[in-house]
Formats: structure tokens, C-alpha cells, sequence
């Protein structure tokens, strides 16, 4: 089935502000009007960056539903989808890069696909435990195989990292003649980078300043992201949809290996079921909270696992039968969406980050003001067989018809969904932070405007952009970078309190966990002990001035990825 994204390829930044309003209260002209700058921002804005990491199961073009919705907020959105197999080329001529490619190239690759200069890699399932990512699979997950996996990952998003800011820096044509995805290349496009004026993406997106989002696997992914915030300085805050948990290590002895940063997770109510993932969801959640970090966990109501992926859009009714979801599929995205922007309106910081953006685009729909839910109802958990895969709707063509018949009524009757209606109807929370705890983490002394390691990236990459590059602050581009501290000092400044605190927090939670304390699941165990409480946080080290990837990793290893494009 041939699907196409409504949308130009190698299309410019847009050079102006959005009017304020949407199309659905101001009507659909306004969506070709141009709005006035905020007072103090220059005439182009700078667009805010978010990085996402797709499903264990799914590709980069499997999330374009999500992903076009915030690029439709003015993200700037990457998507990372698989690195490159190493080849000779690489190696630039290099006598001993290209024999160490020949002694291991037969490891990887057959002779015929050595001779062609190309392979086709299908799905890889773990040897002798194929249904690790089962519910049901009594050896639990391949946890080497899964490690390796997020270790890669990590290292494809710093590689992007490395990439977008060469872009930012003005440095976009090295970076399409090292395209590999054009004309000419298998699985290449036949227009690929042309047409593209660089010039114009010179400063036009935050890099100081980013989100990490992600799905399932992804999800995961963005957690060890949060956790090692000695190599991904710029980070802001994380989104978790529907995050799959098996893969994720309890956090190390190292006191910094911590989740610091604010942190939405929002999960499918089949998930939900799934007890010793949900508890590892949780475990999240308080380990940011007992940081200091506000934490945020929802739930759409009838939605599954692949509901915040293309395939319940493009198959609705398969959806719908098979799976059982009874959340109607774009609103599920529309859900994830608003919750997304309302939670990053609230975190991001006033000065970079595309906070204005953000402020002008979105459409508040109050979903992290939902109370917090007592108990969660069991009315839609299936049979221990099918958990985490499907929903049960008992009399299902009765329950359906009636629903239907009801919006119709309430649609064409009362003109709207009736005075009734609350947003908890779509949506459950079970986590978030009090309004006391939200306040302390904004106004933490010595937080600020500098939540994140700001100067990292505003230093540039010296070997790639050719000196500073200024992308990523609103409004004066010319203003020098003030000298900010690291995210470790002031993440352990806004933890760093008194015992009696500590335990105020931990009080003021006990309502949030007993919102989960009663799903049932016969797969419960020892993992529902894991750490709920985690050791105070300790001075972490000094903020390093390295852009390099870190030893003995894949970027690490490869100085081609590694240091960039080389400037005369």
C-alpha cells in the first residue's frame, strides 16, 4: 500500500510568525496569515528542535502522523532511522581502516553482498528466545541483545546531533554531498537533497535547547538519553509514549546516572494492564520526581499500543476489530499531541527552546490538570493471553452502536459534547507533580533560564561548523552566549534540600501511587520491588568541554562520524 505525507519535500523554514489563533476558532484563512513577532524576538523565528526515536517494530516513516502534527506546531522534528553499515568508503583511503574492513567484513556480510557494496537487513529475533518482548515469554527479555540495541541508538541520535548542528552552523552542503539517500543509491530518492538553499537554515532551529520523544522501544531510548546527561548536554525534557520497559536497567550506583529533567509519559490503556511494565513506568516516575524534576504519567482511554503510530490511522477498522481500540485514532494523536505541547509549555524555559512558538500555536485542552485517578478500572483488561496486545469491550456491537448513537445526539442536539464532559472522559493521569513541587522546580534557586548546559552547544562544533554557531537563541542572534553552569551542578543544586523536605515529598506521593496499586496481573514479581525510592544524588563532575562521543562506543571508534566534516 503506497502512502505519501501531505507535505513539499526540501521545502525552506518558514520566515515568519504565526497569527495568533487556529483555524478552528479564527476560521481556515488563517493558516495563510502572518502573524507580528513577540515584543523582543527578531522578524524569523527559531524554530524549536525535538529528536524522536521510533518502536522496536517500526521505521522512521512510521510515525509521520505524530511527527507531522508537531513539525505543524513549528518543531523542527528528526526522526533517526537506522545508521549506516560501515563500507570502505568510509575508511578515505586509509590502508589499515580498510584491511581491518576486510578481516571483519565476513562476519556481517555474505560474498555476494560484499561484491554488490549492499545488503537488506529483515528483523532480527534473539536467538533461542524469538517472543522476548512477550508479556507471556517466561524467559523474560534478551537483555544483551536489547542493551546493544539502546547503545546504538544513543549513538544514531548523537551522530544527528553532530549532523544538525553542522546544518545550524550554515554548513548544510557538506552534509549533502555525504548523502547517501539520493539518486543513485539503493533505497535512495530520485530527488534527494535538491534544491535546498542552506543558507536559509542558518540559525533558524534551537540547538541548545531540544526535547527527546520516543515510542516503545524509543521510549526506552529517550530514558537512557535522560539518564546520561554527561553526553546529551542539550536536553530539556523527555516524552515517553507507551514506553516499553523490559530493556531498561535499574539505574546505576553512580549517583548522577539519575533522570533530572522533567519527564511526560503517556501510555495505551492496554499497556496499562500489563502490571511489571506499569510498574517500571512508575519506577520512573518517582525516580524524577525524588529528583526534583516535574513528572507527568497519562493514559488515553481505549487506545493500544500502535494507536500513536501510523497503523491505526491507515487501519482503522483492523484497529478497531482486532485490537479492540475504541478511541477513534486521529484523536488519539490529537491526545498525545496536546498533552505533549501543554507539558512543554510548562518546562521549557522563556529564552530558547521556541517557547513563544509554542505558546502561540497551541491549543490548551488542560490535560495535565486532570485529577489524579483513585484506582484504575479493570472493565477493559483482557484475558492474561492477550495483555498489552488487545482490549476486551464486552457485547461489543451493542456498547459500539450505543456510543456512536450518543455523540451523534449530543453532536447535532446540544451542539457540542454537553456540559458533562471533562477531559478525564478521554484520558486518566496517575502521576504529576503537586502544585508546590511544580513551583519549587521552576523557581529553584540558581535553575533559571539555564536548566540545560546552554554553552555546550553554543560553542559549535569546531570541526565541522567552522567556529560558533549562534542557532538556538531568541531574539539578539548576535549576543554573545553568557557563561551558564552545567546541568549536573544545577540539577543537584534543585535536589540538594533538607531531610525534612525529602520526606514532605515522598508524603505528598501517596495518593499519586495509589493510583496503580490495583492491577492485576498473574506475571507479578520480583521486578514490582525495584526501586521506587533511589539514593540521594551527589555532586556530579565537572561539565566537559568535548563534543566527542565517548570512548569505546560506535561513534567513538568511527573518527569519520565522529569529527565531521573537516573545514580548510
Amino acid at each position: 500500500m503506497l502512502t505519501k505525507l501531505r507535505a513539499y519535500r526540501n521545502s525552506p523554514p518558514a520566515t515568519h510568525w504565526p497569527p495568533e489563533g487556529n483555524s478552528k476558532k479564527c476560521g481556515y484563512k488563517v493558516k495563510n496569515e502572518q502573524g507580528q513577532p513577540p515584543e523582543g524576538l527578531a522578524n524569523e523565528p527559531t524554530f524549536p528542535l525535538l529528536m524522536f526515536s521510533h518502536g522496536l517494530g517500526g521505521s522512521r516513516t512510521a510515525y509521520s502522523s505524530l511527527c507531522s502534527e508537531f513539525a505543524s506546531y513549528g518543531f523542527v522534528v528528526i526522526v533517526t532511522g537506522g545508521a549506516k553499515v560501515q563500507d570502505k568508503s568510509d575508511c578515505n583511503g586509509d590502508p589499515d581502516c580498510e584491511k581491518e574492513f576486510e578481516k571483519w567484513a565476513h562476519m556481517d556480510h555474505t560474498e555476494e553482498e560484499i561484491r554488490k557494496g549492499y545488503h537488506h537487513l529483515d528483523y532480527i529475533f534473539p536467538k533461542n528466545n524469538p517472543k522476548d518482548t512477550s508479556p507471556n515469554n517466561e524467559q523474560g527479555v534478551d537483555g544483551e541483545l536489547r542493551s546493544a540495541q539502546i547503545e546504538l541508538r544513543l549513538c544514531e541520535l548523537e551522530e544527528a546531533y553532530r549532523v544538525l548542528k553542522v546544518i545550524c552552523a550554515g554548513d548544510g552542503e557538506e552534509i549533502a554531498r555525504q548523502n547517501l539517500r539520493s539518486e543513485g543509491y539503493v533505497g535512495g530518492s530520485s530527488r534527494g537533497l535538491q534544491g535546498v538553499d542552506w543558507a536559509l537554515w542558518r540559525h533558524r532551529f534551537h540547538i541548545d535547547k531540544m526535547t527527546m520523544a520516543g515510542h516503545s522501544f524509543g521510549a526506552a531510548t529517550v530514558v537512557e538519553v535522560l539518564r546520561h546527561t554527561d553526553r546529551f548536554k542539550n536536553v530539556q525534557a523527555g516524552i515517553i509514549y507507551d514506553i516499553w520497559g523490559a530493556p531498561i536497567k535499574p539505574p546505576a550506583d553512580d549517583p548522577k546516572h539519575r533522570i533530572h529533567l522533567p519527564l511526560l509519559g503517556i501510555s495505551s490503556e492496554a499497556f496499562m494492564y500489563w502490571e511489571r511494565n506499569w510498574n517500571g513506568v512508575m519506577s520512573l516516575m518517582n525516580e524524577a520526581s525524588e529528583h526534583g524534576a516535574p513528572a507527568y504519567l497519562h493514559t488515553v482511554r481505549g487506545s493500544v499500543h500502535i494507536s500513536q503510530s501510523d497503523f491505526s490511522v491507515l487501519y482503522r477498522h483492523v484497529t478497531s476489530f482486532f485490537l479492540k481500540a475504541t478511541v477513534h485514532p486521529q484523536r488519539a494523536i490529537d491526545l498525545n499531541i496536546s498533552a505533549s505541547l501543554e507539558f512543554l509549555r510548562l518546562v521549557t524555559p522563556s529564552t530558547g527552546g521556541g517557547k513563544a512558538i509554542i505558546d502561540r500555536c497551541m491549543t490548551d485542552e488542560e490535560l495535565l490538570q486532570i485529577s489524579l485517578l483513585e484506582e484504575i478500572p479493570d472493565d477493559h483488561r483482557p484475558e492474561d493471553e492477550y495483555i498489552a496486545a488487545r482490549l476486551r469491550v464486552d457485547h461489543e456491537f451493542r456498547t459500539r452502536m450505543a456510543a456512536g448513537l450518543q455523540r451523534k445526539f449530543k453532536r447535532k442536539v446540544k451542539g457540542g459534547m454537553g456540559s458533562g464532559y471533562n477531559a478525564s472522559d478521554e484520558m486518566w493521569c496517575h502521576y504529576k507533580p503537586t502544585d508546590d513541587e511544580l513551583q519549587k522546580w521552576i523557581e529553584e534557586e540558581g535553575r533559571g533560564e539555564h536548566r540545560i548546559d546552554e554553552s555546550h552547544a553554543m560553542k559549535g562544533d569546531a570541526s565541522a561548523g567552522g567556529g560558533s554557531d549562534k542557532g538556538g537563541k531568541d531574539g539578539n542572534e548576535d549576543e554573545a552566549p553568557s557563561v551558564t553552569m552545567s546541568l549536573s551542578d544545577a540539577e543537584y543544586k534543585a535536589t540538594s534540600q533538607s531531610e525534612a523536605d525529602s520526606h514532605e515529598r515522598l508524603g505528598s506521593q501517596t495518593q499519586q501511587q495509589a493510583s496503580f496499586g490495583d492491577v492485576k496481573d498473574r506475571y507479578h514479581d520480583d521486578e514490582t520491588q525495584q526501586s521506587a525510592t533511589h539514593a540521594s544524588p551527589a555532586a556530579m563532575h565537572d561539565e566537559s568541554e568535548r563534543n566527542d562521543a565517548p570512548a569505546k562506543t560506535w561513534l567513538g571508534l568511527n573518527s569519520a562520524l565522529r569529527d565531521g566534516p573537516q573545514q580548510s
